[in-house]
């Protein structure tokens, strides 16, 4: 009996393809997922061979999209991703979620923790074990209601423009997720002084404003990988 086959346009959005791939890579159909001429170029293997590993058929074209994910019963693997990734984590935590036994992820480099912390936030089976993550599948959460802070990457940009401009900003609403504000450090380097104030939790994630009040002179920096 041949499978329903269910297709997603992701636009430009890799995060979503990769995300959306780690959902369906357990589901009793198949899944094409697609995207734009952008997206088209984007390597799409480094989250297909994990998700293969757990026992999802995923298929691509040369690497790239679109994903062709024929859903199976899964199994829970030790991943060790070669390029730090946090869509590929995610996917293979979002995978894990319908796997049978112990899935690990082991990062080299850590990368930002949305989707740990929103599965602590509804009390799945989730633990750090030194620089791994390991999750005890399978796991089925309750409905849940949360809001979505502000993304800090957005607000960088106004950030950027408030202190080019001499501004003065404060931006609301905002996460103030640790793994996500690296970038304030630099701006400290160059002579600029961002003032944050944590209001609250929302599954997880702390959030609240950003304020940047008019500095001096920007001062030049060097940005390394780290």
């Amino acid at each position: 009996m041949r499978r329903p086959t269910h297709e997603l346009d992701c636009g430009n959005s890799g995060t979503t393809m990769r995300l959306v791939a780690g959902l369906a890579s357990s589901s009793p159909f198949e899944t094409v997922l697609r995207g734009d001429a952008s997206l088209a170029a984007r390597p799409m293997e480094r989250v297909a061979k994990p998700l293969r590993a757990m026992g999802a058929d995923v298929t691509t074209e040369d690497g790239h999209p679109p994903l062709t994910i024929r859903g199976a019963e899964l199994r829970g693997i030790r991943f060790e991703p070669e390029v730090p990734s946090a869509q590929v984590k995610s996917a293979v935590l979002l995978a894990a979620l319908a796997a049978e036994g112990t899935t690990t992820v082991a990062e080299r480099i850590p990368t930002r923790d949305h989707t740990e912390r929103l599965f602590v936030a509804l009390g799945a089976p989730i633990r750090s074990d030194g620089a791994d993550l390991v999750l005890e599948g399978p796991f089925q959460h309750e409905g849940l209601r949360g809001v979505i802070p502000g993304d800090p990457s957005s607000a960088a940009f106004l950030l950027g423009a408030a202190a080019l401009t001499r501004g003065n900003i404060t931006i609301i609403g905002v996460s103030l997720n640790p793994t996500r504000l690296r970038f304030l450090d630099v701006l400290g380097r160059m002579g600029l002084e961002v003032e944050i104030d944590v209001e609250g939790s929302e599954l997880g994630e702390p959030f609240g404003s950003m304020h940047l009040a008019p500095g001096g002179a920007l001062r030049p920096v060097h940005v390394d990988a780290n």
